[in-house]
């Protein structure tokens, strides 16, 4: 292990010598280059939610269990929640604690969540209104379920670059939630999306030694 950290500091040395020999045009063109493909890196390992050191992010708490029910059920309800009433006809749906039902909405034609305490009128069901070749509420997948789906792709997860400087990170609203969880703060665990790990110093030597051996 000594010896292999050793060879790698040496790969370091060379690297910063061989880059330095560069015009500022071409080490722009190959931070760039480096840039992408630890943004790639780091999005692969948000994707598979673990922190740079391989251990697994702290999963999110567990919400309310759905409490699942066999038979149809149908109401009016405020559009949009505020507007004008109009018909829900619900055949598979669930209790998520005392004031919200969540099922799939015939009349949307998707899975939609309703208070309650809303609900202007329960009606009677007509014939055929039952749970025959209803829709389903869907189980969600590990990867459905995952944390951080949306920031970990290149339209808000940036690379900025210059000759002499590399940054891979957010910026705007997005990097105050991915710092929340960073840091640990607002009650989050520390769940590290940005770090550089190993096979990331790696990747940067490797990318550097393959252009100039070719």
């Amino acid at each position: 292990m000594a010896e292999d950290l050793r060879a790698l500091e040496e790969l370091d040395q060379i690297a910063g010598d061989l880059l330095r020999e560069l015009s500022a045009t071409g080490r722009r063109g190959m931070v760039r280059k480096i840039g992408i493909e630890l943004r790639r890196d780091q999005a692969k390992r948000i994707a598979d939610q673990k922190n740079p050191d391989g251990t697994p992010y702290t999963p999110r708490k567990k919400k309310l269990q759905a409490r699942r029910t066999l038979h149809a059920i149908k109401f009016l309800y405020p559009a949009h929640g505020s507007g004008q009433p109009r018909l829900v006809l619900m055949k598979s749906w669930a209790y998520m604690g005392r004031r919200t039902i969540i099922g799939f909405d015939t009349q949307s034609g998707g899975e939609r969540t309703f208070d309650r305490t809303k609900i202007i009128r329960y009606l009677p069901l007509e014939p055929g209104e039952d749970n025959r070749g209803s829709g389903r509420m869907k189980k969600l997948t590990v990867k459905q379920r995952a944390m951080f789906k949306k920031i970990r792709g290149p339209r808000f997860m940036r690379v900025k670059v210059s000759p002499d400087l590399l940054e891979v990170g957010f910026s705007g609203k997005v990097a105050q939630i991915a710092n929340s969880h960073q840091q640990g703060k607002d009650h989050h665990p520390v769940r590290e999306l940005i770090g550089f790990s190993q096979a990331n110093r790696e990747t940067v030597l490797d990318i550097v030694m393959r252009h100039f051996e070719g």
